[in-house]
């Protein structure tokens, strides 16, 4: 792979990409880094954040956050970073005081960024089941797919997938009682 050229920028910031088809690993400043919309992960406990924040301040951020450029309508900066995947580890950076965090600029589509966060975040054993329900909500939402698409896009089967769509038509009160542990997924 050839290696991109860079330009810094004029707020000290780490260098950014002007090839953007290459994949680049640099330090990039928390403050142009913007969480995505699209992320299925919504729920990010406090004390797994302070335990990973412990873990930073002592080790740093040992595994890059994939990010993408976008631009942005307000100046400075005129672009930002959009977080496709790591945003525990942003969140757990701040958290620790750090100013900067290792990451990899991307040129992604948005059904990229989809596919990514996707198989990023439902596959771990930690995701919340409202998560998982919501993510492929937004992912047939989005690319206008089946659940037979869906299951898989994600490596799971159908039943699995209609299962967790099903959560999502749930009154409230029992959403919140299985995101609070109080009402068992079964």
């Amino acid at each position: 792979m050839a290696k991109a050229k860079t330009q810094t920028t004029d707020k000290n910031t780490a260098a950014r990409p002007t090839e953007p088809s290459a994949a680049i690993g640099q330090m990039l400043k928390l403050d142009l880094l913007e969480p995505s919309k699209t992320n299925p992960r919504k729920r990010f406990p406090e004390n797994t954040l302070a335990d990973l924040a412990k873990s930073i301040e002592a080790k740093g951020v040992l595994e890059p956050l994939i990010v993408r450029e976008r631009a942005n309508t307000m100046t400075p900066p005129e672009f930002y970073f959009e977080i496709v995947c790591g945003e525990r580890r942003y969140r757990a950076s701040k958290l620790a005081g750090k100013t900067e965090v290792p990451c990899m600029v991307r040129e992604l589509s948005d059904d990229e960024v989809l596919d990514i966060q996707i198989h990023e975040n439902l596959h771990r054993e930690d995701v919340h089941p409202m998560d998982e329900a919501f993510g492929y909500q937004f992912l047939m939402d989005t690319l206008k797919c089946d659940v037979a698409e869906v299951a898989l896009r994600v490596g799971k089967g159908e039943a699995y997938v209609l299962n967790r769509l099903k959560l999502n038509k749930l009154i409230p009160e029992a959403q919140k009682d299985l995101e609070d542990g109080k009402l068992l997924l079964t």
